[in-house]
């Protein structure tokens, strides 16, 4: 299952063909633009300077986690490290697997996807 709009992403594809037609200089401006007009997307994607910021923000955010989570079982490190470690290594694997999310991950990140019109947000 895709959370993403099927129409949307089909216009996100058409439109980045768009760009690789009219930078070779197979379509004009005008016809660039048109295009763009009859295949609306209504995906919010940030900037590359706040994807890069969210990245780093997740990446700290992460790090402090499995600190607190460190120190809070700092008794048994021999035993919880490598659960943590596994911890973290899947649920990074799950945010990769696109068609398994409602399955893997919470379903707060489906209905934001559905809702908020979301794509490209940082890390991924």
């Amino acid at each position: 299952m895709i959370a993403y709009n099927h129409s949307s992403l089909e216009n996100l594809l058409t439109r980045k063909e768009t760009e690789k037609a009219y930078r070779k200089g197979y379509i004009s401006e005008a016809e660039k633009e048109n295009i763009y007009q009859a295949y609306p997307v209504s995906f919010y994607s940030p900037n590359i300077f706040v994807r890069i910021g969210l990245f780093i923000l997740t990446v700290v955010i992460g790090l402090f986690t499995l600190g607190l989570l460190g120190l809070l079982f700092m008794n048994q490190v021999e035993d919880v490290i490598g659960g943590l470690i596994v911890f973290f290594g899947s649920s990074s694997r799950v945010i990769q697997m696109r068609d398994e999310w409602p399955a893997t991950c919470p379903f707060s990140i489906t209905i934001m996807i559905e809702k908020r019109n979301v794509i490209r947000k940082g890390a991924r």
